[in-house]
């Protein structure tokens, strides 16, 4: 009789962990990149064998690039751009966690047809986040690293939550003053409130824009998104009264042991 009931209470605190851990989204990563302001474009999550290389570099929520492939693309939409050696995304959730989740954009560009078309965009979107699902905040962290770049060249650093206009930019223009020149940002925020949605996607996102006659250049860049919970009142007080009950199943099943 003792160990069914200690298997119940096992039992109990493993659901109470489980429902503390659903996963927190649904859909792929998706990689987008796009030459020119409304140019022609290509998207591709893990599943696509022609632009995204095969598990384990990519995944659900991890898409590493081709980078021959996306390059071939670049050469034949008459981008000035090429991509030097990476590019990828991911996304790291916390399952069950309304701290927040976050998605990632990282990788390094190169000018390697001067005259081409000088403005590049490349995003990292998924969608089916569903914690937290209250109000939150919507920060970006990015940094990247200019080597030999044209002056003038601008990274702008972007994340956006879909459902709503908000969103975190920052924007880097090379001066020339040193080589390698390293820019980056310390997590700047805004409020989103994002009640009532039940799913939504965010967005990393970088622009590239060179000068028109650029003819030499690297950067690499970094960008990541976090939607943060904001607890609100009544979800605070449900936190606190609640937290003790896992440990108070705890405490039952070693004074079982004890008596066994």
């Amino acid at each position: 009789m003792k160990k069914l009931r200690g298997l119940m209470l096992s039992l109990g605190l493993a659901a109470l962990l489980a429902l503390s851990a659903r996963d927190a989204q649904a859909g792929n990563l998706t990689l987008t990149v796009q030459v020119g302001v409304a140019g022609p474009s290509i998207s591709f999550d893990f599943n696509n064998n022609l632009f995204a290389q095969a598990p384990p570099s990519s995944s659900q929520d991890n898409v590493a690039a081709i980078i021959s492939a996306v390059n071939g693309f670049l050469n034949g939409a008459g981008s000035m751009y090429n991509i030097a050696s990476t590019l990828g995304g991911s996304s790291t959730p916390l399952p069950g966690d309304p701290s927040g989740t976050n998605v990632n954009l990282t990788g390094d560009v190169t000018i390697a047809n001067p005259g081409g078309d000088a403005t590049l965009f490349i995003s990292a979107m998924q969608t089916g986040f569903t914690t937290p699902s209250g109000p939150g905040i919507l920060t970006s962290a990015s940094s990247g690293v200019w080597t030999v770049a044209p002056v003038g060249q601008t990274v702008t650093a972007m994340g956006t939550l879909d459902h709503l206009p908000a969103s975190v930019t920052s924007l880097y223009t090379n001066t020339g003053v040193a080589n390698p020149q390293s820019y980056g940002n310390v997590p700047l925020g805004d409020s989103t409130p994002a009640t009532g949605v039940p799913t939504y996607g965010l967005t990393a996102s970088i622009l590239i824009v060179s000068p028109a006659n650029a003819t030499t250049g690297t950067t690499s860049f970094s960008n990541s998104v976090i939607f943060h919970a904001v607890p609100e009142p009544a979800s605070l007080v449900m936190m606190v009264t609640g937290m003790p009950l896992p440990l108070v199943v705890m405490g039952l099943l070693r004074r079982r042991r004890a008596t066994a």
